[in-house]
């Protein structure tokens, strides 16, 4: 692909940042999300998954690798959980989804959360830290 970095050398941080300024594309497919702050949620656009993957690999903070449908087909910093459920949230949902996550935060607090994939309610699903219960499109839990 045009654009597709060749080679790196130096320090990971730097090549990180140097990755961030220079290969990203404003309206690439493959996205890298990240939390640099609590719910500071970023989107950095790539135009190919190879740079989209070497940005992803370089980074430290909690961060998601999705594909240009918006599937996550990758995920780093289980070390905390909570902003990878931050990034999730902001993320993976899509209006008009069919797959439902069905939440309790808070006495009769009750959200719902749509996604367009099984695969990303469930990695949604999977990360809670309150109740709730998986839907599909044909509305069994």
């Amino acid at each position: 692909p045009l654009g597709q970095e060749i080679t790196s050398k130096g320090h990971c941080w730097a090549l990180t940042t140097i990755r961030a300024k220079t290969l990203q594309v404003p309206v690439g497919d493959w996205k890298v999300a990240t939390e640099e702050g609590v719910n500071n949620v970023k989107v950095y656009s790539f135009g190919c998954k190879e740079n989209a993957r070497k940005f992803f690999n370089g980074l430290t903070a909690a961060r998601i690798l999705l594909d240009p449908t918006g599937k996550e087909i990758d995920h780093k910093g289980s070390w905390n959980p909570f902003a990878l459920s931050t990034i999730r949230t902001r993320r993976l949902q899509e209006q008009g989804g069919q797959w439902k996550v069905i939440t309790e935060e808070g006495v009769k607090n009750v959200r719902v959360y749509l996604f367009g994939c099984e695969e990303n309610a469930r990695k949604f699903f999977n990360g809670l830290f309150v109740v709730g219960i998986l839907v599909d499109p044909m509305a069994q839990e």
